[in-house]
């Protein structure tokens, strides 16, 4: 009985090992996935024992379907590469007017 306790909880300590490897950089590709999934398969890990270690590293599990955490940080990395790339398009006309003002005064001096 006691070997198969200590089998088990290292193979969830490996899991959760694995995960935070995938987590790290709060994406995670569909391969990833599917080498998780199946460790699981392998490894007779619960779905209930996979979402209390998804927990416990930080993810909901909607996160974890989607392959992405959603923090304050990753949100503010989007809004920022959206703004470079696309921010000068879609000014409004009052701010499109001031950039025009301020280029005026420039020649002026």
């Amino acid at each position: 009985q006691k070997l198969r306790t200590d089998k088990k909880f290292n193979t969830l300590r490996t899991y959760r090992g694995m995960l935070e490897i995938v987590m790290c950089d709060n994406r995670m590709n569909s391969d990833e996935k599917q080498r998780l999934q199946r460790f699981r398969d392998e490894n007779v890990i619960s779905e209930i024992e996979h979402e209390n270690i998804v927990s416990q590293c930080g993810w909901t599990m909607e996160e974890f379907d989607q392959g992405v955490k959603h923090t304050a940080g990753y949100v503010e990395q989007i809004r920022n590469w959206y703004w470079l790339n696309f921010g000068a398009r879609y000014k409004s006309n009052d701010e499109a007017e001031n950039d025009n003002d301020d280029d005026g005064d420039k020649s002026q001096r």
